[in-house]
């Protein structure tokens, strides 16, 4: 059984997330909704509006991601500290392999077993190896200063990802990406869709990870956007301990939860690891028309979008991600400043209507290395 960090870099990578402890701290409804009812037109208006701009899958990189002022110089190496024993985190790393590559550099992974004891010792591993960059995800930076100041005084640009800490200095900890904004992202994709779904009078209940800041910008946000635009909305907000992922327990209490409240129909994980059996649990208790839904699908929640009993899944895929992660760390280079990307690409909104076809989550924009490499200045891209 891993441990928390290492189940968190799993939610992280989600490409990826219990008893679970359900901790609810109430987002409380300005109104609950009246069965069959519409909401607010201008609810429902900007709702549509919202997630129109995600009916087809995108076909070029985000407007951010301008071209560098020249190429990166060749013959660089990049190190990625990742949880051998996550597969998408090993997926990750393979990804980033091919991104170095494709700019000349070589890319090396350093495994940890996911306690910060041995973190901390790879990274000092990483830097006494030298590299041009380190890479890490999940874990705020106050949690091995030690160590990226060590890296800052050796040169070493530091980038941590999926984090609520924005970058500082160049060399040092000076780029990131899946970060704050992105987050945000994820929970204005999971909230405009609900009240497009629902005619602005959904009921949810938001399962959460404890524990972990830049899990809770995605499920604030849904809250934000629900009080604001959706006064027929009602929203229960809940907790679920790292320890729990993926327990019979957990998704008893998930049921449980629901069953108490009888008029909650939409279910949002912020994780795929909870999907885990939910849809048969919730077959087997004879809750009907629970709509399921969330962030970072995996192959279950693709699967069941396909069979009709899951609703929608939103994110990117770990290769698309890994890409946008690295040119973070190209563009603190090339600029000499601290790089927080605040888009990612590949972001896609996945239903039973476009999933007939796959079985994981397709590599959106199909052409996306050629667009890194285009943006890169990489020779005879363009």
């Amino acid at each position: 059984m891993s441990s928390s960090p290492a189940r968190l870099r799993l939610a992280l990578a989600a490409i990826g997330v219990c008893a679970i402890t359900l901790a609810s701290c109430s987002g409380a409804p300005s109104s609950a909704p009246s069965g069959g009812a519409t909401g607010s037109p201008e609810c429902v208006s900007a709702a549509r509006s919202f997630m129109a701009g995600y009916a087809s899958p995108p076909t070029t990189l985000p407007p951010d991601f301008t071209p560098l002022s020249k190429a990166p110089k060749t013959g660089g190496k990049v190190i990625k500290i990742f949880n051998a024993q996550i597969p998408n985190d090993v997926l990750g790393f393979e990804a980033t392999k091919g991104a170095a590559e494709a700019v000349g550099w070589t890319a090396e992974g350093i495994s940890f077993n996911g306690t910060p004891p041995d973190f901390a010792e790879k990274f000092d591993q990483a830097i006494a190896a030298r590299p041009d960059v380190i890479m890490a995800a999940g874990r705020e930076p106050e949690t091995f200063d030690k160590q990226i100041a060590a890296a800052k005084a050796a040169g070493i640009l530091v980038e941590i990802n999926s984090t609520v800490s924005p970058p500082r200095e160049v060399p040092g900890f000076g780029a990131g990406a899946l970060n704050v904004k992105p987050q945000q992202l994820n929970g204005e994709i999971a909230a405009q869709w609900a009240m497009a779904d629902s005619g602005c009078t959904a009921d949810v209940l938001i399962v959460n990870l404890a524990g972990f800041p830049i899990l809770k910008v995605t499920t604030d946000r849904m809250q934000e956007l629900f009080k604001s635009q959706c006064p027929s909305c009602r929203v229960t907000y809940s907790e679920i301990q790292p320890k729990d992922i993926g327990t019979t327990q957990g998704t008893g209490s998930i049921i449980g939860a629901l069953q108490s409240s009888p008029t909650t129909k939409y279910l949002y994980l912020n994780n795929s690891g909870l999907n885990k059996g939910l849809a048969t649990a919730i077959k087997q208790a004879n809750l009907s028309g629970v709509k399921i839904f969330g962030v970072g699908p995996d192959a279950g929640a693709i699967a069941g979008l396909k069979d009709g009993t899951n609703s929608m899944w939103s994110g990117g895929s770990p290769v698309v991600l890994a890409w946008s992660a690295f040119d973070s760390a190209l563009r603190a280079l090339d600029t000499g400043k601290p790089v927080d990307q605040p888009q990612v690409a590949g972001v896609s909104v996945f239903t039973k209507d476009n999933t007939a076809s796959i079985t994981s989550t397709p590599d959106y924009p199909t052409n996306y290395q050629q667009l890194f490499r285009t943006v890169w200045r990489v020779p005879g891209a363009a």
